[in-house]
């Protein structure tokens, strides 16, 4: 254990969390449950000390559930009950910063209805007091967009089935559609559209939408490039492609 001690000891959250974690990872395995003698308390203390500024670096909690199951159950056996509630917080702060993301990338790209079913699991788990009011107000505005959609869909649509090239109409109902995460909907007037309607900005990056609402990273990725193409200036396609690229890294 003294070894494993001397190198957490040693390190610093700039030293990178991965290697920090496979620190704690090779300390904790060294500790016996239950101990109470005084180089286990001193391992959990520094491995507390450690967790703390790392997360305080990082913006976050260690990328490891592993990880804080393990202190739970050692620190559950020392009868430790604040530092159980502690580290069973920052499970629920890493399954709030995941659902955040995933919330946040589903409002850029207009899926309103899947957004706010993220955002509300971040809220129940309970982001971190700094992000609160950013998450509510991203559900908030998802939300609203979401009712405004299904209170508009059936008008709309009966107006694009009476003028299916209409410009005024069209990029509409194909937002709404997308807001409501009837993707399938989405696609089907995107493919009766003439090929020069399809190559519009606009409409080529509400494709782009509808394709990584359907997990399609990889060609919502290429559209969203042949976007930044014709609107290189472009806020949205630049985060959209940023956001599918991180998708298809995750998946990989």
């Amino acid at each position: 254990m003294e070894k494993a001690l001397e190198r957490l000891g040693s390190m610093d959250p700039s030293d990178s969390m991965a290697d920090i974690m496979s620190a704690v990872v090779e300390l904790l395995q060294s500790i016996e449950k239950g101990p109470s003698d005084a180089l286990s308390t001193s391992a959990l203390k520094l491995v507390s000390d450690q967790e703390k500024r790392t997360r305080e670096y990082y913006l976050r909690p260690f990328d490891s559930d592993d990880i804080y199951n393990t202190l739970i159950e050692l620190h559950s056996a020392r009868g430790e009950g604040d530092m159980v509630d502690r580290y069973r917080r920052c499970i629920d702060l890493r399954q709030a910063r995941k659902w955040t993301i995933i919330g946040d990338s589903y409002a850029l790209m207009g899926l309103n209805a899947r957004a706010v079913t993220f955002l509300k699991r971040a809220l129940f788990f309970g982001p971190s007091d700094d992000l609160v009011e950013e998450v509510e107000r991203t559900h908030d505005k998802a939300q609203k967009r979401m009712e405004k959609a299904n209170s508009e869909i059936d008008t709309i649509m009966a107006k694009l089935s009476r003028d299916p090239t209409n410009p005024k109409v069209l990029p509409k109902a194909i937002s709404y559609l997308i807001d409501l995460d009837r993707l399938d909907e989405a696609e089907r007037v995107l493919r009766t559209l003439p090929a020069r309607s399809r190559e519009d900005p606009e409409i080529m990056y509400k494709q782009g939408c509808v394709l990584f609402g359907m997990d399609d990273f990889g060609s919502a990725r290429d559209v969203f490039e042949k976007v930044l193409q014709q609107t290189p200036n472009s806020t949205s396609a630049k985060r959209a492609f940023n956001m599918a690229q991180e998708m298809i890294k995750g998946i990989e």
